[in-house]
Parts: C-alpha cells; sequence; structure tokens
C-alpha cells in the first residue's frame, strides 16, 4: 500500500524567521514558507517541512543527513558561515579533533540548527 507513496520529512523548529535565514543563507537551501510552514526543496524529490512549535524541544537524534563529496570541504564552507561542529565521545560516537566521525565506509560530522535539531553532513568514502 505504501511502497509507492511519497514520503514528507516533518519536524518543529522554535522559531520560523531564525530556520529561515539558517536553511536557506547558512546551508544555502532553496526555502519556501508561502504555506504557513517552512519546506525545503531537496535533490531527488525528499520533501521536508518545518512547522513552529510553541513547546518546541530539539529532536535528540539527527534528522537529515545531506551526503557530499567533500566533508572538509563542505566543513569549512559551513564554518565560514557560523557554523560549529559537536564533538561526541560515546561509545559508539567518537568524533576527531575537527568534529569528524570516521565509520570506515563513511565520515560523517554532525551540526545543529537554531532550533537545536541535530543534522549530519556526510562524506561516503568506500573503505
Amino acid at each position: 500500500m505504501l511502497k509507492d507513496a511519497p514520503v514528507m520529512i516533518t519536524f518543529s523548529i522554535g522559531d520560523m524567521p531564525k530556520a529561515k535565514w539558517f536553511y536557506s543563507e547558512v546551508l544555502g537551501l532553496e526555502v519556501d514558507d508561502s504555506m504557513g510552514m517552512l519546506a525545503l526543496k531537496l535533490p531527488g524529490g525528499t520533501q521536508v517541512a518545518m512547522y513552529v512549535k510553541k513547546d518546541h524541544k530539539p529532536a535528540n537524534f539527527t534528522l537529515l543527513n545531506f551526503t557530499v563529496d567533500d566533508l572538509d570541504k563542505a566543513m569549512a564552507e559551513l564554518q565560514g558561515k557560523g557554523v560549529t561542529f559537536e564533538h561526541y565521545d560515546l561509545p559508539d560516537t567518537k568524533t576527531d579533533e575537527h568534529g569528524v566521525v570516521d565509520y570506515g565506509m563513511m565520515r560523517i560530522a554532525f551540526f545543529n540548527d537554531p532550533a537545536g535539531n541535530n543534522h549530519g553532513i556526510l562524506e561516503m568514502t568506500g573503505k
């Protein structure tokens, strides 16, 4: 029944103007705010919508992962726009001094949006 149904990812934010600025100006994504929500226009037809929730609490897991060809270059570009990357020292997630986790087949770095929601950028390494 659902195998051919398009999927829309939704999550909450606390402040629409801050989120719109972050996703459009910092991340460089196309953002539509014409329906009272923020909709991201992503490659491949993935649909993401964000809605304001007065008692918003950030997700305690990674919401969106963006795949890039060169993780170090993408991180440098985002850091130039003020993005800071998270550092973890957990049993299965340990970042290096730059905030990168190397899982062998991929390298990933995590960052938060203005609402505290966690996202990642990753590079498939093929190791």
